[in-house]
């Protein structure tokens, strides 16, 4: 028997006793409680689920709530809930924020079900069989009661329980880089939960949203009390161990943090919070002081403060819909010089955002990417026509099997082989379309377009462009709505919107500020993506930066990382997410807006007035973040002066600097068809400011002689090289590695593959390892990188290089030791020859490694190692970083060029390349 069993069984036996009554051996179930007698099991059950166990005692009570919930398998539902930044709750994202309500609904409900909190087995274990699963955040794994969300330093054991699934998560991905930016305020996120049903629903299997929307709202309602009821505790707490904190807006004014908004449940099992997101929208709330200054135009600041106001789309607008008469909009037709502002900042959002383009059938990425959403068209259209086909059959069976009878009898052999052959010369051409979409694309006639995604590598911290997630969809950006706040922020009843104010009385009221809301819509947002889309928005319309900068920062081809400047974390608003795919499935409407397109969902006036209310106070809590250092004299925001003088400006010098550089690459390309530039004058003269790639010395102006203590080395680095038998690169590498050209000397017109090509196909293993003495030489390039010493893995795992180059690997090691004698000899060293590196950090056998160590050998001029965009020499001269989380790559360079990287993979701790028998 199984322990489920066993104590399903002692439950059972505690909550009802068996009597013999009588000779005839019948048998007669007694309620412990009332003492009452029934005919069976079931019909004492029946009774104590009538009277909801209030004969029990309390010990019998819980015995009887674990029994009957314990073997269940809650149903799946999604709730809808918003937050803002807490230090005092410790909450600085969704996962806090989550965390937090599960703790909250499992306290309140065992205080319905009147089980002891403190008890040690009210976790009731309902996790269909995996803890680690965050597709199944249940009730019952929620068994923490504290105050606190869990921090950082919960074990794993505990933590895994808290991966919730959510809107804004990452853990379904296992990609920290698209993690949500802490610290932002959220208008709405959902949360997929595994809960017991309300009261009146029906069982515990699902099966659509079965309860009515009066007890949904009765146990928002509760659950909203018993959050506010905590977070009351909390602040009195504080305020009585004098732990005020001035910094936390909630606390001061005595906001709770989270809220929530609606509860229905969900009919598919297997829906994600996370990866069935269709696509998300952001807000940016941007006070106008920050456009009120422009090098282009002085007088901006004027048409800057005529900006209309105007509502978010009037038509998701609760109480727009509520009213039947409608809004009457006040003020008057914008200026001209107003509206050509508005239509320029329209097109300057645009030059940030992916745009549907006609195919090029010579754009062998674009191709690729459109070959791969014809194939999943095809396949998604098969498994809908399939999926058609069983429901048929199952509807009526036995119509289809007389059908298929007569059908049999009606037809001869002739136009039984006609039939044949008829379909086999269809199956035969959809075959054809689909091993070889090209076809289809170059059919004459047909107008291909495709949506160009583009890589915002340079928009984060954690991505480097030949990343899969750096390449991304942002749909749009555009002026969502203009309003204004009092500066004392504390009239909660106006119209945020600002609609029914008059404008002209607004303008001139010197106690608001104007504020721009920018909505940013996409598939996926990196970590610090939108904040900096917003940044390099700014620069653009403020004119201190060119609009050529942005074909900079979005070339993958460009082999170094172009900062970008990030706006105050605190204007950013995490607001819709949208479930377009599931919405169809499910038939009910998973993100809160005005629709009649199915009735169930979180379409109803309850839920989007409760959303609405709660959109005010994020605002609120904006304007106060950016009021909170007030104003200079001459009116503007400090908190924005600051920004524009610590942040823009001197990210605008280095910018120039940047985008020249980029010029000056870009001409070579054209030019000479390289990708890159060697040396050419037209690039600027180093400087203090200066951290991209000047002039290149000319290789007849490098000292030839190198330090004793390299000469071994580089000896063998040299025979092995003229030896011909440098070993190839694989393809994986490659993708991190420059290629002249991907420059074959039989072929140097030869266009160079995009990294979406070479991603495909090294994730697929189809790009052949490359030969070193296929690429041009002296010019950087994938000429040669391979690995010595031990690896993790086991001994079939090691590199054939330790016994194909025994001097090499020997000396090699015992160049680490002279150089850095207090260092713990490496394990590993990947030796590089000729090679320029993209952006990137290590990863494979790098990944979790220890501090690297490298140096570069041999007569070459530029080179240089980048490291988190500071230069470092390192021609004979050795230092360490991070080369696990530091992002890293080199400059060009012309001439001979070595560089040996040592470091120690996770997995060889303790293992030394030094002791190495290499006989």
């Amino acid at each position: 028997m199984s322990s489920s069993e066993h104590t399903a069984t002692a439950t059972a036996t505690a909550t009802a006793s068996t009597k013999q009554e009588g000779s005839n051996a019948s048998t007669a179930k007694l309620c412990d409680g009332c003492a009452k007698s029934f005919p069976s099991r079931n019909a004492i059950f029946k009774h104590l689920k009538d009277t909801d166990g209030s004969c029990l005692s309390k010990d019998d009570y819980q015995n009887y709530i674990r029994y009957v919930k314990t073997p269940k398998k809650f149903p799946k539902v999604v709730l809808l809930y918003g937050y803002l930044p807490s230090s005092s709750l410790k909450i600085r994202n969704g996962q806090d924020a989550g965390k937090f309500l599960l703790q909250t609904i499992h306290q309140l409900q065992n205080e319905t079900d009147r089980i002891d909190s403190n008890d040690g087995n009210s976790g009731n274990s309902n996790n269909d069989g995996n803890n680690n699963n965050s597709d199944n955040t249940n009730i019952g794994d929620s068994t923490t009661t504290t105050t606190n969300a869990v921090d950082d330093t919960t074990s794993s054991a505990e933590s895994s329980i808290y991966k919730i699934n959510r809107s804004y998560g990452y853990y379904s991905r296992s990609a920290e880089c698209v993690d949500q930016d802490k610290d932002t305020a959220t208008q709405t996120e959902v949360m997929a939960v595994r809960l017991p049903p309300l009261s009146n629903e029906k069982g515990a299997g699902g099966g659509g949203i079965s309860s009515s929307s009066s007890v949904v709202d009765d146990w928002l309602d509760q659950v909203q009390n018993k959050l506010d009821e905590k977070f009351q505790i909390q602040r009195q707490q504080q305020q009585q161990q004098q732990q005020e904190n001035n910094n936390d807006y909630c606390h001061v004014h005595n906001i709770t943090p989270i809220r929530i908004f609606g509860r229905q449940d969900m009919p598919n099992s297997k829906f994600n919070a996370e990866t069935d997101v269709t696509y998300r929208r952001v807000e940016y709330l941007l006070p106008v002081d920050l456009l009120t200054w422009s090098i282009k135009d002085p007088k901006i600041k004027d048409t800057v403060q005529n900006l209309p106001l105007f509502a978010e789309n009037h038509k998701h607008d609760i109480n727009h819909v509520e009213n039947k008469e409608g809004h009457s909009y006040s003020g008057s037709r914008p200026e001209d010089t107003v509206r050509l502002y508005m239509l320029g900042l329209k097109n300057t959002m645009k030059l940030l955002t992916t745009r549907i383009v006609k195919l090029d059938m010579n754009d062998k990425g674009s191709v690729m990417e459109k070959e791969f959403s014809l194939k999943n068209q095809k396949k998604n259209k098969t498994y809908r026509d399939n999926k058609k086909s069983v429901k048929k059959k199952i509807i009526d069976p036995k119509k289809e099997e007389e059908e298929k009878i007569v059908r049999e009898d009606d037809n001869d052999n002739d136009n039984d082989n006609n039939e044949d052959n008829k379909g086999t010369a269809s199956v035969t051409a959809i075959t054809a379309t689909s091993d070889n979409p090209t076809k289809l694309l170059m059919k004459e006639g047909k107008k291909t377009n495709i949506l160009k995604r583009k890589r915002y590598h340079n928009f984060t911290e954690k991505m480097m462009a030949h990343d899969y997630f750096a390449y991304r969809r942002l749909d749009r950006i555009y002026h969502r709505a203009t309003m204004n706040f009092p500066m004392g922020n504390n009239n909660i009843n106006h119209d945020i919107e600002g609609v029914s104010l008059d404008t002209e009385t607004i303008v001139n009221n010197n106690n608001s500020i104007r504020y721009i809301a920018l909505s940013i819509s996409g598939d996926l947002f990196l970590t610090g993506q939108i904040c900096r889309i917003v940044g390099v928005l700014l620069a653009l319309l403020n004119g201190t930066i060119d609009e050529e900068f942005v074909d900079c920062v979005f070339d993958e081809d460009y082999p170094h990382l172009v900062p970008t400047p990030p706006v105050p974390i605190w204007g950013m608003i995490s607001s819709e997410v949208h479930y377009a795919k599931q919405e169809g499935k499910t038939k009910c409407i998973l993100s809160p807006r005005v629709s009649n397109q199915y009735k169930k969902g979180w379409n109803k006036p309850s839920t989007l007035l409760r959303v609405k209310d709660w959109q005010a106070e994020v605002y609120k809590y904006i304007d106060d973040k950016w009021k909170k250092d007030g104003r200079d004299d001459e009116g503007r925001l400090n908190s924005a002066h600051e920004w524009t003088q610590n942040v823009l400006l001197p990210w605008a010098e280095k910018a120039k600097c940047h985008l020249e550089d980029y010029k000056c690459w870009k001409n070579n390309q054209i030019q000479t068809g390289m990708k890159f530039s060697t040396s050419d004058d037209c690039c600027p003269d180093a400087n203090d400011t200066q951290i991209l790639p000047s002039v290149i010395e000319s290789t007849k102006l490098i000292d030839p002689t190198m330090p004793d203590v390299f000469q071994k080395v580089v000896f063998n680095l040299r025979k092995l090289d003229t030896s011909g038998e440098w070993p190839t690169t694989s393809s994986k590498r490659q993708l991190v590695m420059v290629s002249t050209l991907d420059g074959l000397k039989d072929n140097v017109d030869q266009k160079a593959e995009s990294l979406s090509e070479a991603f495909s196909k090294a994730k697929r293993n189809e790009q052949d390892r490359s030969s070193a003495y296929s690429f041009l030489e002296g010019e950087g390039g994938a000429s040669g990188s391979f690995s010595v010493g031990i690896m993790p893995g086991g001994i079939h795992k090691q590199p054939k290089a330790n016994s194909m180059f025994p001097d090499l690997v020997k000396a090699a090691f015992e160049l680490e030791v002279n150089l850095f004698p207090k260092r713990e000899p490496s394990s590993t060293i990947a030796i590089n020859r000729n090679a320029q590196f993209r952006p990137h950090t290590d990863s494979g056998a790098g990944a979790g490694q220890s501090t690297s160590l490298i140096v570069g050998l041999g007569t070459y001029s530029g080179g240089e190692l980048m490291v988190e965009g500071e230069k470092h020499d390192i021609r004979y001269k050795g230092i360490e970083f991070d080369g696990w989380k530091q992002r890293h790559w080199t400059m060009p360079f012309n001439g001979e060029r070595y560089s040996l990287v040592w470091f120690t993979p996770k997995g060889c701790e303790g293992m030394r390349g030094i002791d190495l028998d290499l006989k």
